[in-house]
């Protein structure tokens, strides 16, 4: 297998964590979790964009997969006037805020399960993950995914050998 790469567009979600709750009923409690559903339309247009990259049949054995997320930047980032549209020098380009990357990637890797590109993502031994602002104003993600070129050579023990 070559790499598979694709990019998805749209706002990047990051995958809402369980709320767990607890009622009581007068004698009785129940309990229950809650999923706010927050990266539902994400994490369909991952898997709508997706399907047109997606091999005849899942992905098997060990892959590496790399996500780069472009964050779509606030109006501050700027200028206005005559300058609206063009980018202030003062603008950062690291995207140091809110979604974290782990959060991120989890909608990712769980909309690619759904979608039937592996049969769990267990099967990923290998992920780089970042964030930055969009460039040319498309927020997105670019999706990477290979079979690792080969194992790490391993000693009788079964531990991977040092590098001298």
């Amino acid at each position: 297998m070559n790499t598979i790469r694709f990019f998805v567009s749209g706002e990047p979600k990051p995958q809402p964590r369980p709320r767990a709750w607890a009622r009581k009923f007068g004698a009785a409690v129940r309990a229950g979790v809650y999923d706010n559903g927050g990266a539902d339309a994400w994490k369909a247009a991952i898997i709508a964009q997706a399907n047109e990259h997606r091999p005849a049949a899942p992905l098997t054995g060990p892959l590496e997969i790399a996500v780069s997320f472009y964050m779509p930047r606030p109006k501050g980032h700027y200028g206005s006037g005559r300058n609206a549209g063009k980018l202030r020098a003062s603008a950062p380009l690291a995207h140091t805020q809110k979604p974290d990357c782990d959060n991120l990637i989890k909608a990712v890797l769980d909309a690619m399960t759904v979608g039937g590109w592996w049969g769990d993502d267990a099967q990923i031994i290998s992920m780089r993950t970042d964030k930055q602002w969009a460039h040319d104003g498309r927020p997105g993600c670019l999706i990477l995914i290979r079979h690792p070129a080969s194992a790490p050579s391993r000693t009788p023990a079964g531990r991977p050998r040092r590098c001298r």
